[in-house]
């Protein structure tokens, strides 16, 4: 809350009286907000509290999901102790990474065939290129580069796990970057050779896993 006696120490010797008139509008304005903004707190939080009480129901409360109930409100969290094996955090709903009881685990066969169907429909996408390129359609060479096949770095990540896949991989990435890259200068010479030279990349990478 702002102090009062600043002013008054200030009056009548060193400031104006027009001055020492505004420094008090300012102070009841800022008082008048201070206590507009504690109503409406005390106001909601009884709202609150009213909405979510049941009869006959003892005060609920929760210090850091610790002490208490830690499925009250007064948290705004259950900290973990609403869910039936132990998270990896305590603000978080989901398990460690890696539990044996986790939905997700790493290296699943339908996540690999996922990825490759992805390479596969890139595949698609890139022989789509040298007719745009011959055409001048450099628009639709970056589109084609970003639209369906924002997917496929992730694909290609996903299934690079050896030291030549990974090489192979980071082979492809140049060359479409390299095709974008071209068609965002509208070079169309090396825009078709980077084409080219990226479906010859994907295919090497794909004969490795």
């Amino acid at each position: 809350m702002p102090r009062l006696e600043p002013l008054l120490s200030l009056w009548p010797h060193q400031v104006s009286a027009k001055f020492c008139l505004f420094l008090l509008v300012n102070y009841v304005a800022r008082l008048n907000i201070e206590l507009m903004s504690l109503f409406f707190f005390k106001f909601n939080f009884c709202s609150s509290a009213i909405a979510n009480a049941a009869a006959g129901e003892s005060p609920r409360f929760s210090v850091f999901g610790l002490i208490g109930d830690g499925t009250s409100y007064s948290e705004g969290a259950a900290y973990g102790s609403d869910q039936s094996t132990k998270t990896y955090s305590p603000y978080s709903v989901y398990g460690e990474v890696g539990d044996e009881k986790a939905l997700y685990k790493k290296g699943r066969a339908e996540d690999a065939a996922r990825a490759k169907s992805i390479l596969a429909e890139s595949k698609n996408r890139l022989n789509r290129l040298p007719a745009y390129i011959e055409k001048k359609k450099w628009y639709e060479v970056r589109n084609e580069l970003g639209r369906y096949m924002y997917e496929t770095r992730g694909a290609v990540r996903n299934l690079a796990e050896t030291k030549e896949q990974k090489k192979a991989a980071n082979a492809f990435f140049a060359a479409i970057e390299a095709c974008d890259g071209a068609a965002r200068l509208k070079n169309q010479e090396k825009c078709d050779a980077a084409a080219k030279a990226s479906v010859a990349a994907l295919d090497a990478f794909v004969s490795t896993v």
